[in-house]
């Protein structure tokens, strides 16, 4: 598949690695979205035609993530924010959020690639709501939540701390992982017979979505994402062990 471009955004085809990567414009940080794919990979999850009932559904978490789901994930951004470097003074352990989960859920069954310039209206606790947001193939024989984190987080080997900037490559979304003052998380999950803003790939029998919202939301100009801890001491974790997954009760 040969490289496209279209509009303002950016697609380029990685020879020999099956990665579709998309750049969009974003006003206020560098952020870069991520698509992957899997051609010729074993096919997984439900098919297209599944009922509704099993892509659109919620659970006691707020959107179609089980407990056990919801615990991987904000466990996933806890152990990521207790290993930044340089160490932080004023990280606190993430923990998740129904409310955030519901609106995530909300924009991942809209199936529209892009980010959701609605996340943050009211009816909300926060005044602004973060976005993470990432979509894969079903021919991905790989859990959605584990190979999503996975991209955000790969993010930092981009990350300068001492210049608060990012080379080569955007890093919008690790900085989001990392904010230390966004501590509630809440994410959502479909399977999209077609994306809005995407082209069709014959090979796509649909796509797997995945929406995180944060709160308070980061990557504000001109801010750290954390306070770096100068006196070696280990950062605050609110009282948890640093793996904690952080949910409440």
């Amino acid at each position: 598949m040969p490289a496209l471009s279209v509009s303002n955004d950016t697609f380029v085809r990685k020879l020999g690695n099956p990665i579709l990567r998309l750049e969009k414009e974003n006003k206020s940080t560098p952020n870069g979205e991520i698509i992957k794919t899997g051609e010729g990979m074993k096919h997984t999850g439900p098919a297209v035609n599944a009922p509704r009932s099993l892509k659109l559904y919620r659970r006691s978490t707020g959107s179609g993530l089980s407990v056990s789901q919801s615990e991987q994930i904000v466990n996933l951004h806890n152990v990521a924010r207790q290993q930044v470097q340089p160490p932080a003074s004023n990280m606190a352990n993430m923990h998740w959020d129904n409310e955030l989960a519901a609106k995530a859920q909300e924009y991942a069954n809209q199936c529209i690639w892009g980010h959701n310039s609605a996340r943050s209206n009211s009816p909300s606790t926060f005044s602004y709501v973060g976005e993470n947001i990432y979509v894969q193939t079903n021919t991905m024989n790989t859990d959605v939540l584990e190979s999503g984190f996975t991209a955000w987080d790969d993010e930092k080997n981009g990350f300068h701390y001492d210049t608060n900037s990012c080379s080569n490559t955007p890093c919008g979304h690790y900085t989001q992982i990392i904010w230390a003052e966004s501590t509630a998380l809440g994410c959502g999950v479909s399977n999209c017979p077609s994306m809005t803003n995407l082209p069709d790939y014959d090979f796509v029998d649909y796509w797997v979505f995945l929406v995180c919202n944060y709160g308070p939301g980061g990557n504000i100009n001109g801010r750290l994402p954390y306070v770096e801890d100068r006196s070696g001491s280990s950062a605050d974790t609110g009282g948890e062990p640093a793996t904690s997954n952080g949910c409440r009760k």
